[in-house]
């Protein structure tokens, strides 16, 4: 073997291409984040992306980003006195209606019970 710092059984590509993507997204979630962007960004098909994230990680780039934006909402409703609207902003949504929607199906709550939920989260 001329590398064996390549050795098949440790060097993946896909692996350490999703796992910068996955450092992107994780970086950039409360911003827009296009999956064509980060695609570019990497060197690779769009469609390769998202079909490799999926493989590696079971569940796509979007809920993905829900998850992030979610757990960073969930934190700082529980943390701070910062306004919703604002939560939601900062958590990276771009609509509050959106925001309320995700939420409520992703925690069974709105936004403003989860804030005054007296059990600990």
């Amino acid at each position: 073997m001329c590398r064996p710092d390549l050795n098949e059984t440790t060097y993946e590509p896909n692996k350490d291409l999703i796992e910068r993507a996955k450092e992107l997204i994780t970086n950039n979630y409360s911003k827009s984040t296009e999956t064509k962007k980060i695609a570019q960004m990497l060197g690779v098909s769009n469609n390769h992306l998202v079909r490799l994230f999926k493989q590696y990680h079971g569940k796509t780039i979007s809920e993905y980003l829900i998850e992030l934006r979610l757990k960073e909402a969930t934190r700082l409703l529980t943390h701070t006195d910062t306004e919703i609207t604002k939560v939601a902003l900062d958590a990276g949504f771009q609509s509050m209606s959106n925001f309320y929607k995700t939420f409520k199906m992703r925690t069974g709550l709105t936004p403003k019970e989860y804030r005054n939920e007296p059990c600990e989260k």
